[in-house]
C-alpha cells in the first residue's frame, strides 16, 4: 500500500481517472466534485484548502480514493480500515483534523476511530444512506401541477430552499457567518447549474418542490437536492419533478445516481417507485466531544 497526498485536483484526476472510469457509479461524489475543482467551480463555502489522495498497491495501481472539499467531511472510496486509520494518521500530521468521515462503513470508521484516539472524542453516526441507480423510469401520472425549469426570478426561493435542505441533513451552519458562507455558496452553485434544476408548480404557478442535478462526471450524474418545503409535503409532488431531472439526464445519455437517508422510509419510497434501485449503503461519521 502506497498513499500519495494531492493539493492540484488535476495531478489527482490523472492519478484517478483509472479507477473513477472503472466505477462511475460507486465514486459518484468524488468524480462530480473533483469534476468541480478541476474547473474552477467548486463551491467556496469553507476555509480549509481542499485535498485529495490515492491509494496505490506496490505495482503502482491506484485502488483506494479519498477528498475533502469544502467544510464537510473527508469522503473515502474503496479504502480497507488498515488503510484508512495509516490516511488519518498522515492528514493530521501534515493537513488538518477533520471532524469526522463518509464512505464505505468499515473505512470511515476506521478513519474516525483514529481521529478520535489521537484528537480526542467520541465517534456517532452523522448519517447513514442508500446510494441509488436508475433502472426502469417509471414516472407518477396522478400528481397535479407541472414541471418548469428554474427561472432568475425563482433564485432566491431556490436558495432558501437548498439551505433548508442543508439543515436538515444536519450541516446546518454553527453561526451566522458561516450560514452566509453557505448562502454565497449556494447562490453561485444555483446560477451555474440553473440549467438542471427543475421546479415542480402547482395548478396556480406556485413553485412547490424542486429536484437538482449535478453534470455528468464520467458517464454518471447524481440527482439532488431534491426538496419540498414541510407546508407542501404530503402532496406527492417530490416523485414527478424527480423523475423529469432523472428523465432529462437519461436522455442525454448519462446514468443517473441519488443517495437517499435510511431514516428517512418516505423518501426511499418514493424513489424505489419511480424506479431507483439500491446499489450499496454508507456512513457518515463525527467526531464530537466527550
Amino acid at each position: 500500500m502506497t498513499l500519495r497526498l494531492y493539493a492540484d485536483p488535476a495531478a489527482f484526476l490523472t492519478a484517478a481517472r483509472p479507477l473513477l472510469g472503472a466505477d462511475p457509479v460507486g465514486t459518484t461524489i468524488i468524480g462530480s466534485s473533483l469534476q468541480e475543482h478541476v474547473a474552477g467551480e467548486a463551491p467556496t463555502e469553507g476555509t480549509d484548502a481542499p485535498w485529495f489522495a490515492t491509494s496505490s498497491t506496490p505495482a503502482g495501481q491506484v485502488q483506494g480514493l479519498a477528498m475533502r472539499s469544502g467544510r464537510y467531511h473527508p469522503v473515502l472510496h474503496h479504502l480497507d480500515p488498515a488503510e484508512a486509520a495509516a490516511l488519518a494518521d498522515v492528514i493530521l500530521t501534515s493537513v488538518e483534523a477533520p471532524s469526522g468521515a463518509a464512505g464505505e462503513e468499515p473505512a470511515a470508521r476506521a478513519f474516525a476511530d483514529r481521529l478520535a484516539a489521537r484528537v480526542g472524542g467520541r465517534v456517532e453516526v452523522e448519517r447513514r444512506t442508500r446510494l441509488h441507480r436508475l433502472a426502469e423510469l417509471t414516472p407518477p401520472a396522478t400528481v397535479r401541477g407541472r414541471p418548469r425549469p428554474m427561472a432568475a426570478d425563482d433564485l432566491d426561493l431556490v436558495t432558501e430552499w437548498v439551505l433548508a435542505f442543508v439543515d436538515e441533513i444536519g450541516n446546518a451552519a454553527a453561526d451566522e457567518e458561516t450560514r452566509a458562507q453557505q448562502r454565497t455558496a449556494q447562490r453561485e452553485m444555483l446560477i451555474r447549474r440553473a440549467p438542471h434544476t427543475w421546479l415542480w408548480v402547482d395548478d396556480g404557478d406556485t413553485p412547490v418542490s424542486m429536484a437538482a442535478t449535478r453534470p455528468p462526471a464520467f458517464g454518471v450524474a447524481r440527482i439532488g437536492p431534491v426538496y419540498t418545503p414541510p407546508d407542501q409535503r404530503g402532496h406527492g409532488y417530490a416523485a414527478p419533478v424527480t423523475a423529469q431531472v432523472s428523465a432529462i439526464v437519461r436522455a442525454a445519455g448519462s446514468d443517473v445516481v441519488l443517495f437517499t437517508d435510511l431514516d428517512n422510509p418516505t423518501s426511499n419510497g418514493v424513489y424505489a417507485r419511480i424506479g431507483y434501485v439500491p446499489v450499496e449503503d454508507r456512513i457518515i461519521l463525527q467526531v464530537v466531544d466527550g
